[in-house]
């Protein structure tokens, strides 16, 4: 929505920073006006998104994220790698994400900046990584590179606080349960012309999806922004 936003995993760090900002930017938020300066700086504004407040006690908008970073997958858990590792059962993978995000937040109270909310989150990932060809072996292994597409829509609960200076500078952290109702994948290049070893590849993309799909999990972001 922000500059500055993007999804973590929640750890207890996220908690013990939320509560310490809470401390530190209360006293310049006005907390007891907390609902009319929503409503007087209704609108949010930043690099990755947007949001609108139509009242004091609702907010619509959209958020957005990119990321790239190297992931591993254990072919034999179906799962992320928890640690770096040469077993042959695990594939180094470059994976490049897009995330849009939908969400309506709700504000309980006047005086407090807490909110509960709903939100989709779609996301894309595109995935390189080397496979094995035909013939490969331990003494004199080949490879071939194979380039792979996810599409993943989550729904997300976030609970947050929602800081608006009356300067109209603002900050939003946020942490909530959220679980994979969608998922789809495809091949971009499957490295069929180069001769890739398609029985080791789609166990590759097996545990790939496994481990994407996942189940209950809990998710936050940090936004930055500015307010009018």
């Amino acid at each position: 929505m922000m500059a500055g936003t993007h999804r973590i995993f929640v750890s207890g760090g996220m908690v013990a920073l939320s509560l310490l900002t809470a401390a530190v930017v209360l006293p310049g938020c006005a907390p007891s006006r907390a609902k009319m300066v929503r409503e007087q700086r209704n609108v949010t504004i930043g690099l990755l998104g947007a949001s609108y407040r139509p009242t004091g006690n609702v907010g619509v908008g959209v958020a957005g994220g990119a990321a790239k970073e190297d992931i591993e997958i254990d072919r034999e858990k179906k799962s992320y790698a928890t640690n770096k590792s040469e077993d042959a059962n695990v594939r180094e993978m470059k994976e490049s994400t897009t995330t849009v995000s939908p969400f309506v937040h709700f504000y309980p109270w006047e005086t407090s900046a807490f909110f509960w909310g709903a939100g989709v989150n779609f996301t894309k990932n595109r995935y390189l990584f080397d496979e094995e060809k035909d013939g490969s072996t331990a003494l004199a292994p080949t490879f071939t590179e194979v380039n792979y597409e996810s599409s993943t829509t989550d729904l997300h609960v976030p609970l947050g606080w929602h800081w608006i200076w009356e300067n109209g500078m603002t900050l939003m952290l946020d942490f909530g349960p959220s679980t994979t109702v969608a998922y789809s994948g495809r091949y971009i290049d499957d490295g069929g012309q180069d001769g890739v070893n398609a029985v080791e590849r789609d166990r590759s993309i097996e545990a790939l999806d496994r481990a994407k799909k996942g189940g209950l999990r809990f998710a936050g972001s940090s936004i930055v922004g500015y307010s009018f």
